[in-house]
């Protein structure tokens, strides 16, 4: 199975090192930022990456903790790309942490008739794991909830949810989402 990840950062580099942990996929991630000394805090990177481009950082953690490549696809994901940036990807998940990005995935896989599943965090501790059928890019407020205290112990949580979600759809195609809350450590269906 091809799949593509949207996105480098707090969700998105756990997702990609998830998937790659478990074997079996052929794993594409596009995102066009670089590390840089704050993410050390969230996301899976090291000391000597700040600089580096994000996917070319996260080829050598997945290379490193497993032995496999990625497709690392150093690029501004748009509307006027994202068809072609997703051609061929069994499955997409966007983890982008920008309501433009956000819109051009889902049209693009909506375009194109390719599961796509949606998880992101929001400021309030709140997060979510939706389908594309059922996804609403949310509105931008300004914050970053990549900054929050509990940023990555959510977003590990969110990974697991995310793999749950993508292991019972590759199981019998049924695409279970959820929303998540670190208050309460509660997962519930959406």
């Amino acid at each position: 199975m091809h799949i593509t990840v949207c996105g480098a950062g707090t969700l998105g580099a756990h997702i990609v090192e998830h998937l790659c942990r478990q074997g079996g996929d052929q794993v594409r991630v596009i995102d066009f930022d670089r590390v840089e000394s704050v993410n050390l805090v969230n996301q899976p990177y090291l000391r000597h990456q700040v600089g580096l481009p994000k996917t070319r950082a996260l080829e050598e953690v997945v290379i490193r903790s497993t032995g496999r490549g990625i497709e690392s696809v150093q690029k501004r994901l748009s509307t006027e790309n994202a068809a072609r940036l997703l051609a061929g990807s069994d499955l997409v998940i966007d983890a982008f942490d920008n309501g433009e990005a956000r819109n051009a995935v889902r049209g693009a896989c909506l375009h194109a008739g390719q599961p796509c599943l949606h998880a992101g965090l929001h400021p309030s501790g709140y997060a979510e794991v939706v389908w594309t059928e059922r996804y609403t890019v949310p509105r931008a407020d300004g914050e970053d909830a990549c900054a929050l205290r509990q940023a990555r112990a959510l977003s590990l949580l969110v990974v697991a949810v995310c793999a749950r979600a993508i292991e019972v759809w590759r199981e019998n195609g049924e695409r279970l989402s959820f929303s998540v809350t670190a208050r309460d450590l509660r997962v519930e269906p959406f």
